[in-house]
């Protein structure tokens, strides 16, 4: 029995290489699911000025900012991380990166003051952010992890009977 064939494709996204295999005859859907990593791309990147990272980034102390669902969900499980972790998970790790050169230096020319930590990150609502002291947010794997998830559940709810999806 001879295996069947399939496509695969990658995309720089999240600022990893991300590849998406699909069977040849269901190809189609690699864009589909190549679309859902750009959805997290644009709301999760750090690399991405226009994301609700930057958007956060540019916030006051105690504003309120517009984010989108998936990044409270995201910012949700990262919370639950840092308390499982008792603070060892701690996606303000950002300006730590920034210092040693890991990330790009923010366009503001603003570096956070490392004492800041998830604790200082609030959950308002579903699309709602507020941070107690200004701060910088690396989602980075945690992110790519559910971008992976949603372009998974996008192949299988559009029928793919197999399929690869890698962000490294």
């Amino acid at each position: 029995m001879r295996a069947e064939a399939s496509l695969r494709r990658a995309q720089p996204w999240l600022g990893t290489i991300v590849e998406i295999e699909a069977p040849a005859r269901q190809a189609g859907l690699i864009d589909g699911a190549f679309q859902k990593i750009a959805d997290v791309h644009h709301t999760m990147s750090f690399h991405s000025e226009t994301s609700d990272l930057a958007q956060l980034q540019r916030a006051q102390a105690k504003d309120v900012v517009n984010v989108s669902p998936n990044t409270v969900r995201v910012l949700r499980a990262a919370l639950e991380l840092y308390n499982l972790t008792e603070g060892l998970f701690d996606v303000t790790i950002a300006t730590q990166l920034v210092e040693w050169g890991y990330l790009p230096f923010p366009e503001s020319g603003d570096v956070r003051a490392s004492e800041a930590t998830s604790a200082d990150i609030e959950i308002v609502d579903n699309t709602h952010v507020r941070l107690t002291k200004r701060l910088l947010i690396d989602l980075g794997g945690i992110a790519k992890g559910f971008a992976v998830d949603e372009a998974v559940q996008f192949l299988q709810d559009n029928g793919a009977e197999s399929g690869i999806v890698n962000a490294g």
